[in-house]
């Protein structure tokens, strides 16, 4: 591998570590890039480590399933970006971030696009390349978001206008220019509240949120958002409150939401629960007490069913209940 990030490179160090806990920790960094041949015979290693077998156990299942991610991709290479420049496809390929967006586009076509919003960590559990790669298995254009600035995307990404309005606009643009009838978000932590809320916004057909927060006011309270933005009306910041539960008593047609969380993980499992509406699916992972909640999904081969059950969703229009009832 060429260069490497620094997170990388000490995993790939540590990986021959005497310490037993440091090799694992080591794996978990080597799986969710996808090195999944120098991560397991580490993780064989390991096996007959009382405290650490469980562990070792799950991430030996993630790298299965991850093996036959990188068997499918490569068979169905359908990127068909070329204004991609090779330094950027190589910085994205090694994990390290992007500006703020980019663009998979598939080749043949198709009228479904997937919007990603990684978290405030820039990811999304896994790398941005082995998520890449899971996500071009399926038929859809792909765009990756990220807030550089922070900021839970309060003010939209920088790359697609800068505000909140500024980047629906842009999204709508290009759905447009690639032909993307159907558009569905995908939110990790930070970037779940964002992806919910973009997708009431655009009338997206299903979101599918791992870990999302629901309500971002705290943040305005303890200043890691600002506390006055722009007027509401001229719609250049997150629509307020910022809080989901409102957002989805006024919105007339909300899309299909599901949501991801560990059943045990009491903070995550206290903002999923707030969503009580007919178009929100809580899907709580059972016995998991861990924000890392994708990893887990990855590990128990359920992302591949999670994304076509988001694909085959509808949104919830009350107003096609109400004509069916009269």
């Amino acid at each position: 591998m060429i260069n490497p990030t620094p997170r990388l490179t000490a995993a790939l160090r540590k990986a021959s570590s005497d310490d037993p806990g440091e090799r694992l920790s080591a794996s978990r960094t080597l799986v969710a890039h996808g090195l999944i041949n120098t991560a397991e015979p580490v993780l064989q290693g390991l096996a007959d480590n009382e405290a650490l077998a469980g562990e070792a156990t799950v991430l030996l299942s993630a790298c299965r399933y991850i093996r036959r991610v990188l068997s499918e991709a490569d068979m169905k290479d359908n990127s068909g970006n070329a204004a991609l420049s090779n330094e950027a496809e190589r910085d994205i390929l090694l994990g390290q971030s992007f500006d703020d967006f980019y663009l998979l586009k598939r080749a043949q076509g198709s009228s479904n696009l997937i919007v990603v919003f990684t978290g405030m960590a820039r990811s999304f559990g896994v790398s941005l390349a082995l998520l890449l790669r899971i996500l071009k298995r399926f038929d859809s254009h792909v765009i990756f978001l990220q807030d550089t600035r922070e900021q839970y995307y309060f003010n939209g990404v920088a790359g697609l206008g800068g505000t909140y309005a500024a980047t629906l606009d842009a999204l709508r643009q290009r759905a447009a220019e690639i032909g993307a009838r159907n558009i569905w978000c995908l939110g990790q932590s930070g970037g779940g509240y964002a992806a919910i809320q973009v997708a009431i916004d655009l009338r997206a057909r299903g979101v599918l949120a791992f870990v999302p927060a629901t309500s971002l006011e705290t943040l305005q309270v303890n200043g890691t958002l600002p506390a006055d933005g722009p007027d509401n009306d001229t719609g250049k910041a997150l629509p307020r409150p910022l809080d989901l539960v409102v957002q989805l008593q006024r919105a007339d047609i909300v899309p299909h939401i599901s949501i991801v969380y560990g059943a045990l993980a009491e903070q995550d499992a206290v903002q999923a629960q707030r969503l009580v509406h007919p178009a929100v699916e809580l899907v709580p992972i059972e016995g998991f007490a861990d924000h890392a909640v994708f990893s887990k999904v990855v590990a128990d081969n359920r992302l591949d069913d999670m994304i076509q059950h988001l694909f085959a969703s509808q949104p919830h229009d009350p107003r096609v209940k109400s004509e069916t009832s009269a």
